[in-house]
C-alpha cells in the first residue's frame, strides 16, 4: 500500500473544510514544470499543514494530474482550487513561485486532482510522524512494506518501487 502525505497552506484547507460538502479539489503546484507521479489513481493522499501547524489534517483519493494555464484552471475548477477568486488563486501562486504575474500572463501550473476529499475536525488531526522533515516543500510518498504472507506479485511490485527503502517500526517506508 503507498500513500502521499503532501504539504498544503493552511488557508487552502480551511476553505474546503469549511464547506458542508466537496467533491473533488485541485491540490495545485505553482511550477509550470510540475509533475506528479508519486500515486496511482485511486490511491490515498493525505494532506499535511505548513509548519507550525504540523498535523495531518485530511485527505482524499487522487485521481489525475494535469498541466494547465491558470485561466483554464480558475474557469474549470473555480473554489475548488482552494481560493475564492482567480486573482487570489494568481496571488498565491506569485506568492509560493516568488515572483510577480503580469496581468497579461496565463502561466501554466500543476494540478492533483483529488477527489472525495475529507476535512478532519481539529481535535481528529494526526501529528505529523516525529521523523517527518520540518523542511519538506510538497511531500512524501510512504509505503507499507508487504508481510511475508502476502504473495510473490506485491513482492514484485515492491521491487520495482524501490523495496530498498529505510523501513519504520510501523511497517511504513520513504
Amino acid at each position: 500500500m503507498r500513500l502521499y502525505v503532501a504539504v498544503t497552506d493552511k488557508d487552502w484547507f480551511a476553505l474546503h473544510a469549511s464547506k458542508p460538502e466537496v467533491e473533488e479539489v485541485n491540490f495545485w503546484r505553482p511550477s509550470p514544470d510540475a509533475t506528479f507521479k508519486a500515486l496511482q489513481p485511486g490511491e490515498l493522499l493525505l494532506f499535511k499543514l505548513h509548519s507550525p501547524d504540523n498535523f495531518i489534517a485530511g485527505g482524499g483519493f487522487f485521481t489525475r494530474f494535469l498541466q494547465l494555464p491558470v485561466n483554464l484552471v480558475w474557469d474549470t475548477f473555480g473554489e475548488a482550487n482552494g481560493v475564492r477568486s482567480q486573482s487570489e488563486m494568481r496571488e498565491r501562486i506569485a506568492y509560493y513561485r516568488r515572483s510577480p504575474i503580469a496581468a497579461n500572463e496565463n502561466p501554466t501550473i500543476g494540478c492533483i486532482m483529488v477527489a472525495e476529499p475529507f476535512f478532519w475536525n481539529r481535535e481528529d488531526w494526526i501529528p505529523s510522524p516525529a521523523d517527518f522533515k520540518l523542511n519538506t516543500v510538497t511531500g512524501v510518498l510512504l509505503r507499507q512494506e508487504p508481510d511475508e504472507e502476502e504473495d510473490e506479485e506485491e513482492d514484485d511490485h515492491k521491487e520495482e518501487d524501490g523495496g530498498d527503502d529505510d523501513t519504520t517500526d510501523d511497517g511504513w517506508s520513504e
